[in-house]
């Protein structure tokens, strides 16, 4: 009856362990990728109806510019966004503000819609 007990007790804190875990800053870091990611295709999509309106694509070094430009939403503090205008298209770009595992580094969209990820954290 005690062992039943003490296998009980050990199931119920591995249970509580489980759900208190977060996953550490990898799994963090990896939501905030897919985050900028999802920004970047909405970025990507509104470059290509600008395209489609204007003739060309805009280029705009701020998320403040894009978001006014585009008409978009983009707001994720921490990564910076900007496109620049190539002449093959656009480039769009999300580069992260803070954190340790991928701080500096970017997640790119062209105007064909690859993506490119600079950090490991990023799958």
């Amino acid at each position: 009856m005690v062992e039943l007990l003490v296998v009980l007790v050990l199931v119920a804190v591995l249970i509580v362990a489980t759900l208190r875990n977060d996953g550490g800053p990898r799994v963090k870091e990896s939501e905030l990728g897919n985050g900028a990611v999802m920004e970047l295709k909405i970025i990507f999509n509104a470059e290509n109806a600008y395209r489609l309106d204007k003739g060309v694509y805009t280029a705009a070094p701020t998320a403040t510019q894009i978001n006014a430009l585009l008409g978009v939403g983009v707001q994720n503090p921490r990564f910076n966004y900007a496109v620049a205008v190539t002449p093959a298209g656009f480039t769009a770009t999300a580069t992260r503000t803070d954190g340790t595992l991928c701080r500096g580094r970017s997640i790119t969209i062209n105007q064909n819609g690859t993506v490119a990820k600079g950090c490991t954290a990023w799958p």
